[in-house]
């Protein structure tokens, strides 16, 4: 049967149709293509060249490499204190070999800011 409401934009009542029982579309499937874009996380990162680090990087560093890396950083943050840049950048260099860890890395970023 018909169903009456007074929702119309004048005020006046409005008839509407009795929709019935819903029936759901048939459905098929959209095959999704593989985007040839996507970026794949690959187990093994290779480091930036533009200081000449090892190939690859891996998550095991032996603490004597990272003893002397935080030694070196030590002495490179001591040349800047002393304003002598391009030493402090040389040892960051080093310390970074030694051990590429962020906070290294950051401080020989700041140096050449």
């Amino acid at each position: 049967g018909n169903v009456f409401s007074n929702i119309g934009h004048d005020g006046e009542k409005v008839v509407l149709e009795d929709p019935g029982e819903f029936e759901y579309p048939e459905y098929e499937p959209i095959e999704i293509e593989p985007d040839p874009d996507k970026l794949e996380t690959p187990d093994e990162v290779k480091r930036s060249e533009f200081i000449n680090l090892p190939e690859l990087v891996t998550n095991e560093i032996p603490d004597d490499r990272k003893e002397e890396g935080t030694k070196l950083k030590s002495e490179a943050k001591k040349l800047v204190s002393e304003e002598k840049y391009d030493e402090a950048i040389a040892k960051y260099r080093e310390a970074v070999k030694l051990y590429p860890s962020a906070s290294i890395m950051a401080d020989l970023a700041a140096v050449y800011l």
